[in-house]
């Protein structure tokens, strides 16, 4: 017989008495990797790190943290897209260096995180899937952009 345990945000499994074992469950879903939240911060813009951040911290038990961050960040990362098309607005070049700053904090905070996850047996989740929605994205943006003129 075995129980679940939540103990300070980890997930871990007491096995019964006569084996004596304590093991951690393992995430079945891969995670992101810090240096693909940060290029997709630096090179999409902001919003696209956090939301793979949010899936992250979704994918390690997290679920409401991470829900939130995926709300707000894909709200956010679809508005800046839309705003970026459309309007064909550019970020101020403080706006880009605070960014910089928030893509950095982002990499450092998910890096011990994301190792200790691998060491475990996580997987590495592949970088180009969010890549094609954000493509996708952009290309209905711009058929949108089109058919208004």
């Amino acid at each position: 017989m075995s129980k679940h345990i939540n103990l300070l945000g980890y997930s871990l499994w007491v096995e019964s008495p006569k084996n004596g074992t304590l093991d951690r469950i393992s995430p079945v879903q891969p995670l992101y990797s810090p240096t693909v939240l940060a290029a997709y911060s630096f090179i999409v813009n902001l919003f696209s790190g956090c939301l793979l951040y949010g899936v992250n911290l979704s994918r390690r038990g997290k679920k409401r943290q991470g829900r939130l961050f995926v709300l707000i960040s894909g709200m956010g990362l679809f508005l800046s897209l839309w705003n970026a098309t459309l309007h064909g607005n550019r970020q101020e070049p403080l706006v880009f260096l605070f960014d910089g700053f928030i893509v950095i904090s982002l990499y450092r905070m998910e890096k011990p995180h994301f190792e200790r996850e691998v060491r475990r047996g996580c997987q590495i989740a592949r970088w180009w899937p969010p890549f094609i929605w954000i493509i996708l994205t952009f290309t209905i943006l711009w058929v949108c952009k089109f058919l208004q003129q």
